[in-house]
């Protein structure tokens, strides 16, 4: 992946263009494609909206694709769901559109949070959820979005409390919880 990214290929515009050309070429191992997804999010968070927005659609399709499929939560494709999940999270924090699209994007995140099956993704999309809501980020102004967050929130705490053994927070994560609630 990474050297993929230091040299995409000549057919491909961008760095994030080389990760989606990869990916749609029918891919099967499914910890590259998890690479390749957990890349794509990465893209979205550091990459200004004008760098990123040739391929925002495209990486889009790809993200859902993989949210969307039967075994999608599977024991084994989880992982790999979890990282286009915080991908979507990130496209809709880092490069959000204000159209339709980045709406779906969001919608689609925040159903499938929080994020509970591999603990380092699970730590890193959870907090970083639970600092764009501290934050105020400008997606939690509309109301059914507040009450979807509240949802998640109320849904963290369960996990924390029933079920400590899951490591969804690292303990900055659990500092961030406790001024949430």
């Amino acid at each position: 992946f990474f050297q993929m990214i230091r040299r995409p290929p000549r057919s491909t515009q961008s760095r994030s263009s080389a990760a989606s050309d990869v990916y749609k070429r029918q891919c099967t191992d499914l910890s590259v494609k998890q690479s390749i997804l957990w890349g794509l999010g990465l893209f979205a968070q550091r990459c200004t909206q004008e760098a990123f927005g040739s391929q925002f659609n495209e990486i889009c399709k790809i993200l859902a694709q993989q949210v969307s499929l039967p075994d999608a939560f599977s024991e084994e494709r989880a992982e790999c769901t979890e990282c286009a999940i915080g991908a979507l999270g990130k496209l809709a924090f880092y490069q959000n559109h204000s159209d339709s699209v980045s709406n779906e994007i969001l919608e689609r995140f925040l159903k499938n949070m929080p994020l509970k099956q591999e603990p380092e993704e699970s730590q890193d999309i959870n907090k970083m959820f639970l600092k764009e809501l501290i934050a105020n980020h400008p997606v939690f102004t509309q109301e059914n979005n507040r009450h979807e967050a509240q949802r998640i929130v109320n849904d963290i705490k369960t996990i924390m409390e029933n079920n400590p053994e899951n490591e969804i927070l690292d303990d900055e994560g659990k500092r961030l919880l406790l001024s949430v609630v």
